[in-house]
């Protein structure tokens, strides 16, 4: 079997969008119908204009709301403020600020939470310039400490045998573990000194935990095989 084009898997997505029932105020109802349907249309590629990709794309979350569904429901109602009791990974704030709204979200999942600050967080110009630096600075010796590791005659730092670490043991080569967990100590030392920094590059190293690990992803627990 040939393997479809992206035209074809374009088609295929769209086609397993499911059937959208509309009732009570006609006008209302018409638009949250177009608001969902406009996900379904396109890839999200291509329904978001050149420069207002945003932040959407910097954490995988499940089953979040399609921005371009968020984008024409705000454009619609055009609200001065929006509350998101269920904000999930923030996709409604960060299009709610967009638009010029006053946000406001919050969820029962801290993950999420967290998430959703990062994507909307608003430093200054020096603020940000700080941020890209101090993950520069770890990214640097991150790439220089795996380099030792693989010098002859590295000797390695013994692993705790905790309860923890005996979980994580299953999920992450070794090399990979030891990359992770110096990571990990290099942003609690920013956190340290900075806090909503730190908390930024939390959120940063937990969107590569899945794709380093053997697990196939957040909603799929099967074990796969990856380099």
């Amino acid at each position: 079997m040939s393997t479809p084009s992206s035209k074809q898997r374009r088609a295929f997505s769209v086609a397993k969008q499911g059937a959208i029932e509309l009732g009570g105020r006609t006008g209302i109802a018409e638009q949250l119908g177009r608001a969902f349907r406009v996900a379904g249309e396109k890839v999200d590629e291509e329904t978001t204009p050149p420069g207002l990709e945003l932040t959407h794309g910097f954490h995988s979350y499940p089953a979040r709301l399609h921005p371009s569904t968020t984008r024409v429901l705000l454009e619609h109602f055009q609200p001065q403020w929006l509350l998101d009791p269920f904000c999930g990974s923030g996709t409604v704030l960060v299009e709610g600020a967009r638009a010029g709204c006053a946000v406001v979200g919050g969820d029962i999942n801290p993950l999420a939470v967290r998430i959703a600050r990062a994507k909307t967080w608003s430093g200054t110009q020096n603020e940000r310039k700080a941020l890209g630096l101090a993950a520069a600075s770890i990214a640097e010796d991150a790439i220089e400490a795996g380099k030792e590791s693989r010098r002859a005659g590295h000797k390695r730092q013994p692993v705790d045998d905790s309860s923890r670490n005996r979980q994580l043991a299953g999920w992450f080569p070794p090399h990979v573990r030891r990359e992770l967990e110096y990571l990990a100590d290099r942003i609690a030392v920013v956190a340290e000194g900075n806090r909503e920094q730190g908390d930024i590059l939390w959120v940063a190293l937990s969107s590569i935990l899945y794709k380093v690990s053997y697990r196939a992803s957040d909603t799929d627990e099967s074990k796969v095989e990856r380099n």
